[in-house]
């Protein structure tokens, strides 16, 4: 399984390129897990974190045409132009957290789902599983309200020809918890990036 830790505040996003053929499969399962890498949920009694959005990727330039068995030129971007690649996305918001009756004892909120983005220049062989799934929110204690789920993240593969797709993506937000001896549960998960 690919796997990854330590998320930022606010969410992680994920890119992986090849310039040649892709195959996501294994015998673990989710093959990739995002979930979880999203932004932080709320402490008791305060809303979750937001999410980042939106990757810009400006690429270089063309560089100038070698002759036969001599470099090529630096490259340069032309005044006035901007070559870019831009891919909407966003991690998922936190989910608020619980609130008790002192607001102190309500439990915190789930953390949202990651961004992965995968770029795959020549064949894509999808079989496994990818999820960037939101947390469920935290359990309540003693008479606190339990925490928000966190909202789910965002999945992007691009390829230039697809060999198979049988796979399965999921990037589902995660539940609230029920509050503590009859205590309401916690805020839902802001609003992030979806699928």
């Amino acid at each position: 399984q690919l796997a990854f830790s330590n998320p930022h505040a606010n969410g992680t996003f994920i890119t992986l390129k090849s310039q040649g053929n892709v195959t996501i499969t294994s015998s673990a399962s989710p093959a990739i897990e995002a979930s979880s890498l999203g932004a932080a949920g709320g402490t008791s009694d305060t809303t979750g974190n937001n999410g980042m959005a939106a990757v810009i990727t400006l690429n270089a330039g063309l560089g100038a045409t070698g002759t036969p068995g001599a470099a090529g030129g630096a490259a340069a971007l032309y005044p006035g132009t901007v070559v870019a690649k831009i891919i909407n996305c966003g991690t998922g918001s936190g989910g608020g957290g619980g609130r008790g009756p002192s607001g102190t004892e309500g439990a915190t909120g789930g953390r949202g789902g990651g961004v992965l983005i995968i770029e795959c220049f020549a064949l894509l062989n999808f079989t496994g599983t990818i999820n960037a799934k939101g947390a469920v929110g935290g359990t309540a204690s003693s008479r606190g309200g339990g925490g928000g789920g966190g909202a789910g993240g965002t999945v992007v593969i691009l390829y230039n020809q697809l060999t198979a797709n049988t796979g399965t993506i999921s990037v589902l937000g995660g539940n609230g918890s029920a509050g503590a001896n009859g205590v309401g549960a916690g805020g839902g998960g802001g609003g992030g990036g979806g699928g």
